[in-house]
């Protein structure tokens, strides 16, 4: 496979160790209180944090094997900060850590923006968010040398979405959500966010809006 050109930027998946941790928290406090639930008789009580300590120790276990099998994802991206109206070659590396056979596979990324504007009415607070941009790219991955790789071109557009921000009453957030279920089954669709600065490409800079009225 060809080489990318050096990245601008590397953002590394660190969700299985996130998942792990946690994992490991909840199944720790799940243990204490099923003791407490037994010394004290309680039998609905064990049984309910019974199957809270089932689930952690789900959840645990397969972060542990993926770690085991499986580097974290990385995105190398050619250009960043992203720019409003850019375009940016996107390549995804996954490396196994055990040997994998060759193969080929389909990644599906998606890149989503969302306006998020909390108000009160009355004593409630609210939250409303809406997904302002949304596009779907299906690319073809390959698996050589236990080494998983895809590259794809990222169109941030101009007219729809706004640079991020996260003030304390609105938010506007990118993400890039990859999944290459294909490869692995326990490897759930992973978010990545995403940094749009205030700026427009300079390929659309001389660009501007029709006056009303005016001609088309």
């Amino acid at each position: 496979m060809v080489q990318p050109a050096p990245a601008a930027h590397v953002i590394v998946d660190d969700s299985g160790s996130s998942i792990a941790g946690c994992g490991g928290v909840v199944l720790l406090a799940a243990l204490a209180g099923l003791i407490l639930a037994i010394g004290n008789g309680s039998r609905v009580f064990t049984v309910i944090i019974g199957l809270v300590m089932l689930v952690a120790l789900i959840g645990l276990t397969w972060a542990v094997l993926e770690m085991r099998r499986w580097a974290p994802l990385e995105l190398h991206f050619s250009n960043w900060p992203l720019e409003l109206g850019s375009t940016t070659s996107v390549h995804v590396i996954r490396r196994a850590k055990r040997s994998v056979p060759d193969a080929d596979y389909t990644l599906e990324a998606e890149l989503t923006c969302e306006e998020s504007a909390r108000y009160t009415v009355g004593t409630d607070t609210r939250t409303d968010t809406e997904t302002v941009h949304r596009d779907r790219i299906n690319v073809e991955g390959h698996l050589r040398d236990r080494t998983f790789e895809a590259t794809f071109d990222l169109v941030i557009p101009h007219r729809r979405g706004a640079p991020s921000i996260d003030l304390g009453h609105n938010k506007i957030e990118w993400k890039l959500d990859i999944d290459v279920d294909e490869l692995s089954r326990m490897m759930a669709k992973i978010d990545f966010t995403l940094i749009v600065v205030p700026v427009l490409d300079q390929r659309h800079q001389n660009i501007q809006d029709t006056p009303i009225g005016g001609a088309q």
